[in-house]
């Protein structure tokens, strides 16, 4: 996430950087950004979108592999609930996480490794998240769904963009 942006507070900006701070923790996510750390594989990961076209418009060809491979966040919804004292109210909620992942050209044409090797990436990064759900600072799980089968893109004529596989996953937690 930009570094720039404003210190999270609130339930909902607090639930993104905490899940931010979760994913850019996991040693696979750090492996496949070529991150040594936890702040530049961070460098990965974006809050609803990601920054803006170099032409202000749209991507040029390629200028999307520069970002690769990236994460949004984005929250899906929220709940505050009044729990037993009077003033107190707990918050539940969902966050939206796509992994996108550009295969590399050793496997662009093999279905079966690069589907192998992104259900690895996506399945590892599922168990680190779950192992970080107690460690604070990190985002408390409840749960995390795919709720459908991950993507793979078509190639492009012009070989320009590559080939993602981009899986989205709902990360369910109880209250902030």
């Amino acid at each position: 996430m930009d570094p720039n942006l404003e210190t999270a507070t609130g339930c909902l900006a607090l639930r993104l950087a905490y899940a931010s701070a979760s994913l850019s923790n996991c040693a696979t996510w750090q492996a496949i950004c070529n991150s040594s750390t936890a702040a530049a594989a961070a460098s990965h990961i974006y809050e609803e979108s990601l920054p803006p076209p170099r032409n202000g418009r749209k991507y040029a060809p390629g200028e999307l592999a520069g970002f690769a491979p990236f994460a949004l966040l984005r929250a899906a919804n929220l709940t505050r609930t009044r729990i037993a004292s009077p003033t107190g109210f707990d918050a539940d909620g969902d966050i939206d996480l796509r992994i996108s992942w550009l295969v590399p050209d050793a496997l662009r044409y093999d279905l079966n490794q690069s589907a192998r090797q992104f259900n690895n990436i996506v399945g590892s990064i599922v168990d680190e998240l779950c192992a970080q759900a107690d460690t604070p600072g990190r985002l408390a799980l409840s749960s995390i769904t795919m709720p459908e089968s991950w993507e793979r893109t078509e190639d492009d004529k012009s070989n320009a963009t590559g080939i993602w596989q981009i899986a989205d996953l709902v990360l369910s937690a109880p209250g902030i």
